[in-house]
């Protein structure tokens, strides 16, 4: 941080163009003077691409920032998924088990009704479960 402020210094470049006079016409002080004039411009070169550097450091950061940020929430979404709404779909898998038990010999329309909607209840389990694996598959891997 200091040679940053030394290479921007108003007492520096004060000093520079001072003796700008001075440095063209001694011959022993010009290829001293024009060393530092290389040594300063190789400086801020230096300094301009580790800021550069820096930008696209920080830039790369708020990418992987956001990336986990949206592999969190698909992991949460997943979560919810299945456990909240697949438990909730089987439940209700479960009360049409039990109403077809109790509706036995009631009419067949009635029983093919309840079996029906048992069936589209297995296949909404089965598709809740694959759209969360789809969200985050390593989210259930130990399940």
């Amino acid at each position: 941080m200091a040679a940053r402020g030394w290479i921007r210094s108003s007492r520096v470049e004060g000093f520079l163009a001072r003796t700008n006079s001075v440095r063209l016409r001694h011959p022993l002080v010009a290829p001293f003077c024009a060393a530092v004039d290389l040594l300063v411009a190789a400086i801020r070169s230096a300094h301009a691409e580790a800021a550069e550097e820096r930008a696209i450091h920080a830039e790369r950061e708020r990418e992987v920032a956001a990336r986990i940020a949206v592999a969190e929430e698909r992991a949460r979404i997943a979560r919810e998924l299945h456990d909240d709404i697949n438990q909730q779909v089987a439940g209700l898998s479960i009360a049409l088990s039990s109403l077809k038990r109790r509706t036995v010999g009631q009419g067949a329309a009635l029983d093919d009704m309840v079996s029906a909607l048992q069936q589209r209840t297995g296949r909404l389990v089965e598709h809740v479960r694959q759209l969360s694996h789809d969200l985050h598959p390593g989210v259930f891997q130990h399940v």
